[in-house]
């Protein structure tokens, strides 16, 4: 029996970007390097060329540079990553879900309006996808934890599109780095994480 909910924030329908002129590109490059490129649609967002958007996130339509992760940094994602793909095989397994992804920094779609925002979580678990389909919405995401000091837990609210605080473990404050049985049971020591 599988105690999967229903996904109900389906994203737009799947279409391929037209071409664009290259100045535009040239000008949007330039304003960007100032820090000052604001107003940014999804679909000027698909038109960026894909090394681009890879450093980069959408925050309510400003484009926002992001910065690589110390070593230590990658190292917690690594270990939370590995940590959460155990957790999700075991749920897969029990038949909690049908089926489950767990990757690093993938574009996820939070919303398109009033203004896109589009995030890459360091470590992120989520519902496998259609055959075919190339983008990952905010509604496909299960946990986001993605840090090693302190692991904070958010959970969408679905009915309001927004993130809530849903748990946060800090070494050397709570026993264990992760414990909880939503969206399935996930447990792991502070050792497990260790790099």
């Amino acid at each position: 029996m599988t105690r999967e909910p229903p996904l109900e924030l389906p994203g737009p329908t799947e279409r391929e970007p037209g071409p664009v002129d290259e100045a535009v590109l040239a000008a949007y490059g330039m304003v960007e390097a100032a820090g000052l490129l604001s107003g940014v649609s999804l679909e000027l967002w698909e038109h960026l060329p894909e090394d681009f958007c890879q450093d980069h996130e959408l925050d309510r339509g400003r484009l926002i540079r992001r910065e690589s992760g110390t070593p230590g940094h990658q190292s917690a994602s690594l270990s939370i990553a590995i940590v959460l793909k155990s957790a999700a095989r075991k749920a897969v397994a029990a038949e909690m879900y049908s089926c489950l992804r767990v990757s690093q920094d993938l574009d996820v779609r939070l919303w398109d309006v009033p203004c896109a925002t589009i995030r890459k979580p360091d470590v992120l678990v989520y519902r496998c996808l259609e055959p075919g389909a190339r983008r990952l919405w905010a509604g496909n995401v299960l946990p986001d934890d993605s840090a090693i000091a302190t692991i904070q837990r958010f959970r969408l609210v679905q009915d309001h599109g927004v993130y809530l605080d849903a748990g946060t473990w800090t070494n050397g404050a709570t026993a264990e780095a992760v414990r909880t049985d939503t969206p399935f049971p996930i447990e792991a020591a502070w050792t497990d994480l260790d790099f």
